[in-house]
């Protein structure tokens, strides 16, 4: 079993509301801060790609799972598109 340790960082405030669990159920102390940039950069994502359908009014659907790799493969596709524009 891993131990554990604070030693540096005993607190973080995350603006990606997302967090990770250890297998050994360790799970660092943090609160969502939230970010209106974060957010708003995630909606100009979703709402360029295929993953449009995932936003609502005033919110969006986001997988815990696979959130890095969705986001990976439309910001990539967001930008291809952007240069290809101009």
């Amino acid at each position: 079993m891993r131990k554990w340790s604070t030693k540096y960082v005993d607190y973080m405030h995350f603006e990606i509301p997302l967090t990770i669990k250890q297998v050994d159920g360790f799970e660092m102390p943090s609160d969502h801060v939230g970010q209106y940039g974060i957010y708003d950069a995630v909606r100009h994502v979703y709402q360029k790609t295929s993953l449009k359908g995932l936003l609502k009014e005033n919110s969006m659907l986001v997988s815990k799972r696979h959130f890095g790799a969705e986001m990976e493969k439309a910001i990539a596709q967001v930008g291809a598109e952007f240069r290809q524009k101009h």
